[in-house]
């Protein structure tokens, strides 16, 4: 279960603004059940004096997961966390390139993918990648994990993944899946996908567009983040409406993923 906070406008008088807080103190948290999901609960605040105070004892231990407006700064040394949609992220984005990957059609005997999956979250599906490369490397600091994945894909298709914890540039093009973050020392000559800007001078497709349902858009505060709340109701409310979500402007990109393979492969 989450907290999905909204920010009341502050009032124009200091008697309204009394009457507001007294009113949010009073004010239980919501449990919302109509999401197609387990319950969430909901809170409202007022930005310019928020009673932290009261939010903690309406939200109990759930306050450890919140969905707030980034412009709602949160208390400092307290219980408040905000969630973190980063392995939610890390799957949306991991879809939407192997929707890529299929719909560019790129002669795989001539491409290297490089999976950047620190934490190992994507072991699993890392096998997805391999029809679309000759090479398949895994950038990893939890290779215990890929260990398994290794040993089926050498039993079922011959294939060997190459597990490392360091970058380094493979010969010819090469495409990196970056869903733990950008590594160093990427050349120009690379394609990285991701889902959050990137500072390098390779060619760099981003995942952007990313869509509610209509009921849940209907129940997102201003300010909420879109995908941190698909990813809140997947992750701690099992909701199945996101499991095959991913970018559409990434899983759309394959013209762009032609022309940087063209250049790539030509050597320009």
């Amino acid at each position: 279960m989450f907290v999905l906070i909204s920010d009341v406008p502050a009032p124009r008088s200091r008697r309204q603004a009394r009457r507001l807080q007294a009113r949010l103190r009073r004010t239980p948290a919501k449990l919302n059940t109509e999401a197609n999901a387990l319950p969430f609960l909901t809170e409202s605040v007022c930005a310019a004096a928020p009673a932290w105070d009261a939010v903690a004892a309406h939200c109990g231990r759930y306050a450890a997961c919140l969905l707030a407006p980034e412009t709602l700064p949160l208390p400092p040394d307290s219980r408040f966390r905000r969630y973190d949609p980063a392995a939610f992220r890390a799957q949306v984005l991991f879809r939407a390139a192997c929707a890529l990957l299929k719909a560019a059609a790129l002669p795989p005997q001539r491409l290297t993918v490089t999976l950047c999956d620190r934490s190992g979250l994507l072991a699993s599906q890392a096998p997805a990648l391999l029809p679309f490369a000759a090479g398949l490397r895994i950038l990893t600091s939890a290779p215990a994990r890929y260990i398994p994945v290794c040993v089926s894909a050498m039993q079922t298709a011959g294939a060997t993944l190459l597990l490392r914890d360091r970058y380094r540039p493979a010969p010819g093009p090469e495409l990196l899946l970056c869903c733990s973050g950008v590594p160093p020392g990427v050349p120009a000559s690379a394609c990285l996908l991701t889902a959050q800007s990137a500072d390098t001078s390779a060619t760099v497709l981003t995942g952007h567009a990313f869509s509610l349902r209509p009921t849940h858009a209907a129940l997102l505060p201003d300010g909420v983040d879109a995908l941190a709340f698909a990813g809140a109701l997947t992750e701690t409310c099992a909701c199945p409406d996101y499991r095959d979500a991913v970018f559409s402007d990434l899983a759309a990109a394959s013209d762009h993923l032609r022309a940087w393979f063209a250049a790539a492969d030509s050597g320009i």
